[in-house]
């Protein structure tokens, strides 16, 4: 037979798990709450608590996919996101040609290309941080390649490709893969 927790302690469950991002984490919270006899030592107890919850859950993960999206979309200001590429092949002493609405047709090499996406990065880590940008949004990321390719490597030798693949990233809104958000619920 089940143990049966009282009340309280699933409804508060329920309240806090949004900003715990693990259900290791919603126990640990409990514990300081009501004390460890009074909650659930059990990680699927919690996430069964949580999916018996479905329009939060899914509230949840919505959420999680919009900040997601915001990443992405976050990535291509600067102009990131007007950069023609064309076709696969990406020479050392490529140039990418930008259609701006501000400034008309320009051409940036690819150290000038990697130099902006760079700042874009920085700019999403101090908006969110650097947990949310290397291991939440690169997780999604890189599940949209094959795995041995290198986030590192398209950042420096092939930012076409990850130009195209944020630009998909912003306009689907939905994500492959799972990071430390996703796992959990």
């Amino acid at each position: 037979m089940p143990i049966k927790y009282p009340a309280a302690v699933r409804k508060r469950a329920i309240e806090i798990a949004p900003t715990c991002r693990s259900a290791a984490n919603v126990i640990d919270a409990l514990s300081d709450e009501y004390g460890a006899d009074q909650v659930p030592m059990d990680e699927r107890t919690i996430r069964r608590w949580l999916q018996n919850q479905n329009v939060r859950y899914l509230r949840n993960l919505d959420e999680h996919f919009a900040q997601m999206t915001d990443i992405a979309n976050i990535l291509l200001e600067e102009d990131v996101g007007k950069v023609i590429v064309r076709g696969d092949s990406e020479q050392s002493d490529s140039t990418y040609g930008i259609n701006s609405p501000d400034l008309g047709y320009y051409e940036l090499t690819r150290n000038q290309l990697t130099g902006r996406i760079e700042g874009n990065i920085d700019y999403v880590c101090g908006k969110y941080s650097t947990w949310h940008m290397f291991d939440c949004f690169a997780e999604h990321l890189m599940a949209e390649f094959p795995p041995e390719q290198d986030y590192y490597d398209l950042l420096n030798k092939y930012p076409g490709k990850l130009i195209n693949t944020l630009r998909m990233l912003a306009e689907r809104k939905t994500f492959k893969g799972t990071c430390p958000v996703c796992k959990e619920w």
